[in-house]
């Protein structure tokens, strides 16, 4: 017999029946909400995140869990003094494992109902987790999805996609939107998720684990909103980030992922199976920047994103959901992949779009 959990319910059945409304004991002792941000080595960027949580606007109990995956430099000794002062803050330490891993471990001991990932980098505005948690109230939704505001490091440049209404959609929706439109980011961040959908997975070790995971998240709940809450979240795009640095090996996973998501799509939805040369033309969009053309591996994963786009052109074309912009990239693509990738890199470097983003 566990007799902490029995203790805590009896607990909770005394103080109700004492004081008549659970909405007081909710409110007093009920995690409502629980922030997991992932640290390591970024000792000049902690604090103004941490701060940025501890000013939150919210009613309801949540608490800040933040998980050293061991740290190098001050970034452990400054989590240590935020745990100490507040109480709403657990610090946990361990080895360096990845930032799946520091999830994962958050995971672990997260109270909350609701989950919602911050970066260490990043910072949040005083009404984050007040507008999340309100959405998901007013549409009973598992998921809430949304978009983020991105920035260079010198915080002087922002760089929007369009807006978008704040909608109930189901998971296939939900798809379409982060994967296949790119509506809303696959990141884990700027989200708010039931703990129960993501107590069913792990976090995958290795780069680009949010693409890798978001689906089958999405594929968990019945009822997800997509809102535009880009001013919450500020996303800092740094030098040292994996989607700011040269190409390596690991880079190359994300076509693991395309890998499988395309095993998704036909066992899940078989009629979006040509869609599959869009995952790769994304993934394609996010790396040229840093390609080598050199790179025997790269050229190989090239040669068959360019075969499947040409294979499903025309269906790409004649889908009326795609915008023309992803219509125009799969044409070049499929017509002079050269053209394609001259033209991406120039766009780039006149700061038209982001390398990192389609």
């Amino acid at each position: 017999m566990n007799y902490n959990i029995n203790i805590r319910k009896i607990s909770k059945i005394i103080f109700i029946r004492l004081f008549g409304k659970r909405s007081i004991y909710k409110a007093m002792f009920e995690v409502e909400i629980s922030v997991i941000v992932p640290i390591y080595n970024i000792e000049n960027y902690l604090e103004k995140c941490i701060n940025s949580l501890l000013s939150q606007k919210f009613d309801h109990k949540y608490e800040i869990i933040l998980v050293d995956d061991g740290s190098t430099d001050g970034s452990g000794t400054i989590a240590d003094k935020y745990g100490v002062e507040f109480n709403i803050i657990k610090v946990f330490h361990k080895e360096n494992g990845g930032l799946s891993s520091a999830r994962n471990h958050g995971l672990m001991h997260a109270q909350g109902k609701y989950i919602t990932f911050v970066d260490s980098d990043d910072y949040v505005s005083a009404d984050y987790l007040k507008d999340l948690y309100s959405i998901s109230m007013k549409y009973d939704a598992e998921i809430v999805l949304t978009k983020i505001c991105l920035m260079t490091e010198e915080e002087t440049s922002k760089y929007h996609k369009e807006e978008i209404e704040t909608r109930l959609i189901n998971n296939r929706e939900a798809f379409w939107q982060v994967y296949i439109q790119k509506k809303v980011s696959w990141s884990a961040c700027a989200k708010l998720i039931k703990k129960e959908i993501l107590d069913k997975y792990k976090f995958p070790d290795g780069y680009y684990e949010d693409s890798a995971s978001m689906y089958l998240f999405l594929d968990e709940a019945n009822k997800i909103v997509v809102t535009d809450l880009r001013n919450n979240y500020h996303y800092i795009r740094r030098d040292g980030s994996i989607t700011a640095s040269n190409l390596s090996e690991k880079h190359m996973r994300i076509f693991e992922v395309c890998n499988e998501i395309e095993a998704y799509l036909k066992k899940n939805y078989s009629e979006w199976e040509y869609l599959s040369a869009l995952i790769y033309q994304n993934a394609v969009l996010q790396l040229i920047t840093r390609i080598n053309m050199n790179n025997t591996e790269y050229k190989q994963i090239f040669k068959k994103t360019v075969a499947i786009s040409r294979k499903n052109l025309i269906r790409i074309i004649s889908c009326r959901k795609l915008s023309i912009k992803t219509k125009y990239y799969a044409t070049v693509l499929c017509t002079n992949p050269t053209i394609f990738r001259w033209q991406r890199n120039f766009m780039i470097k006149m700061k038209i779009i982001k390398g990192d983003w389609v």
